[in-house]
């Protein structure tokens, strides 16, 4: 399924793009095993031959989202580990509910918020 994501999310992005997954919470990514919008971008680079810029850093704890109202839910609060290359910057993450938790990695990313294009999403739910 991951690859069917990826060839149809390949198609949408510029060329030219730098790819930023948003990382999970790194207690989440080790209880899962896996943190989903980095595996989707690393999907995405290998059909593009784009490179993924993994310097967003997310809390190591962060309250679950799932089942809590729109008023409940809080985004992660993203780090930066270090500039990122110059590029357009496109925005990878798995999931899009409330939109909050790509709107706090431009937030972070303020500084190259004009370079922040687009944001890809594998789905996006309704509550």
């Amino acid at each position: 399924m991951g690859w069917v994501l990826a060839r149809a999310a390949a198609k949408l992005v510029p060329a030219d793009s730098l790819l930023v997954p948003l990382p999970r919470a790194s207690s989440r990514t080790i209880g899962y095993g896996i943190d989903p919008a980095r595996d989707l971008a690393r999907r995405i680079a290998t059909l593009t031959d784009l490179e993924v810029w993994p310097g967003l850093l997310a809390p190591l704890l962060h309250r679950r989202q799932a089942g809590r109202s729109r008023s409940e839910r809080n985004p992660p609060i993203f780090r930066l580990m270090e500039h990122p290359p110059a590029g357009r910057l496109v925005l990878i993450d798995d999931v899009i509910t409330t939109g909050r938790t790509l709107q706090q990695a431009q937030a972070t990313l303020q500084e190259w918020a004009g370079r922040v294009m687009l944001a890809v999403t594998a789905t996006a739910t309704n509550d």
